[in-house]
C-alpha cells in the first residue's frame, strides 16, 4: 500500500532552491510528524486480544537509499509475532482477515499527505 502525490508545482519549485539533502531532511521530518496520525489509527484499529500486537507496533524510518526514504508503521517483534500479525491482517483459508492496517491506511492516507504538504510548505516558505 502506498500513496503517490502528483502536482504540487509551487512546492516543487521552492524545493528546487535547496540542496537535495536539505529537501530530504524537510521531508523526513514532516513525514515523521504526520505519520503519527496513521500510527494512532493503526493502534485503534488493531485487534486487542492480549495487547501484545499493539505494544509491538512502532513508527520507524525505512532503510535509506539514494532513491528511497520515509517512515513506516511496523511490528517490532519476534518472527512469531510478525507471522501471526500477517494472518490477522490478511486472513487464511479458515480465518477471515481483519485488515486493521489497510483500514487505518485508507482512513488516514489523504489527511497524512495533506499534513506532510502543509509542513513542507511551511518549512520552504521560511
Amino acid at each position: 500500500m502506498g500513496v503517490k502525490v502528483l502536482g504540487l508545482d509551487a512546492v516543487k519549485g521552492n524545493l528546487a532552491e535547496f540542496r537535495k539533502n536539505t529537501v530530504r531532511k524537510y521531508l523526513r521530518e514532516s513525514m515523521r510528524i504526520s505519520m503519527k496520525e496513521m500510527f494512532d489509527a493503526v493502534k485503534d484499529h488493531a485487534p486487542d486480544v492480549s495487547g501484545n500486537m499493539i505494544r509491538k507496533l512502532k513508527l520507524r524510518a525505512i532503510k535509506r537509499s539514494r532513491k528511497n526514504f520515509g517512515v513506516a508503521v511496523t511490528l517490532s517483534a519476534a518472527d512469531v509475532q510478525k507471522f501471526y500479525a500477517t494472518f490477522v491482517e490478511w486472513g487464511t483459508k479458515r480465518m477471515q482477515g481483519e485488515h486493521y492496517m489497510k483500514d487505518a491506511f485508507e482512513a488516514t492516507a489523504q489527511a497524512v499527505v495533506d499534513h506532510i504538504i502543509e509542513l513542507v510548505s511551511e518549512r520552504v516558505g521560511k
